[in-house]
């Protein structure tokens, strides 16, 4: 069984949102600021090797749509084979 102690005092209140506490604000900054050329270029490809195989016209028209609002840019490119 496993215990932790803590000092100080404990504070039970409501989560208040930050301006980048969104769906897309973090991926976006993953892509475009902390990857590479390189590294956005194996996520396009990973990504896109996925949505070939047989993914439905609903599901692939909601993947481009995220895809959008994370960065328009990837969302447009085509990966390089």
């Amino acid at each position: 069984m496993e215990k932790w102690e803590a000092n100080g005092e404990f504070i039970h209140a409501a989560y208040t949102l930050r301006k980048d506490d969104d769906d897309w604000g973090q991926p976006g900054t993953l892509v475009r600021k902390v990857m590479d050329d390189a590294a956005r270029s194996r996520l396009l490809s990973n990504v896109v090797g996925h949505l070939k195989k047989g993914v439905s016209a609903p599901v692939l028209k909601r993947a481009f749509e995220y895809w959008r609002n994370i960065d328009k840019e990837m969302a447009t490119a085509s990966p390089e084979a």
